[in-house]
């Protein structure tokens, strides 16, 4: 079922490091669920922790999963990486659809990485401190949760498309200057968008050259949400500003019809929100 053996990487766009990794290939589909394909035997590196596959990458292992991958519901793909010389290092990459029905978990410096094909999450991706990477023309369909935390990132190269259908909630991200899209970036009518509530560093634009795309309509507009006790956007009321204020403190544009978007407010912990603005 693997292949392991010993050959250069060569780490991408942000980092010209190179390192000695072991390769190692999966060719048959993984299931993460009540009858897993994912053996667990730790020699690989891996393991069953109750419902939790837990990859850790603590040697510079670079996962290439060929065939589908697919997490069923109430199952956690957990990726996590002890290796902190490359913030970038890969974890697992699929060169097939990804499908999560469950949770995955990409922990500190963990990569989780689409190539070619069109990937669902109808779950939740947390994010912490780790990085989602779309390339190659991979396009993800978010109908669930992704959750970015600290300095956790989205990569999405040219010809690839994250269309979020769901939740993205930014909300405790710190550090965006890392952030990169040449590919597509939309957020659907209906689909929610959570802002950060303070930032440390913003977007760097040589870096992020696509606007975020607004797809929404009169009676299905996207919803973009301050977070509560957000630093940056306080008594603002109406659209105009709000656009202004987002792009420079945070950085992000939109390309769209700003007019389908619906502003509100966190009031609480639990997302209740509050219209800012309903023209």
């Amino acid at each position: 079922m693997f292949n392991i053996k010993k050959s250069l990487l060569c780490i991408s766009a942000i980092s010209c490091m190179s390192l000695y990794a072991a390769d190692i290939a999966v060719d048959s589909d993984i299931t993460i669920g009540s009858t897993p394909s994912v053996p667990t035997e730790t020699g690989y590196n891996y393991w069953l922790d109750g419902k939790t596959y837990v990859f850790n990458n603590n040697s510079g292992k670079y996962w290439k999963a060929n065939e589908q991958v697919t997490i069923d519901k109430d199952y956690i793909l957990k990726l996590i990486t002890d290796y902190t010389d490359c913030y970038c290092y890969f974890v697992l990459e699929c060169f097939n659809t990804f499908t999560n029905n469950g949770n995955v978990r990409i922990d500190n410096h963990g990569t989780l990485g689409l190539n070619n094909y069109t990937s669902t999450n109808n779950g939740t991706i947390d994010i912490i401190n780790g990085k989602i990477a779309l390339y190659s023309g991979a396009i993800l369909n978010n109908k669930g949760t992704i959750t970015s935390t600290g300095s956790s990132r989205i990569y999405i190269t040219s010809s690839s498309t994250l269309n979020n259908k769901g939740t993205i909630d930014i909300s405790n991200i710190t550090d965006l200057s890392r952030w990169y899209n040449d590919g597509t970036f939309t957020l659907k009518g209906g689909s929610t968008f959570i802002l950060p509530k303070s930032i440390t560093n913003k977007i760097n634009t040589y870096r992020w050259k696509k606007p975020i795309t607004l797809n929404g309509t009169k009676d299905k507009p996207v919803n973009i949400v301050i977070p509560k006790d957000c630093e940056y956007i306080t008594n603002i009321n109406n659209k105009k500003e709000l656009f202004s204020t987002i792009k420079e403190e945070t950085g992000f544009t939109f390309n769209g019809n700003k007019h389908n978007v619906k502003f509100s407010r966190q009031t609480s912990l639990d997302n209740e929100c509050e219209y800012v603005d309903e023209c």
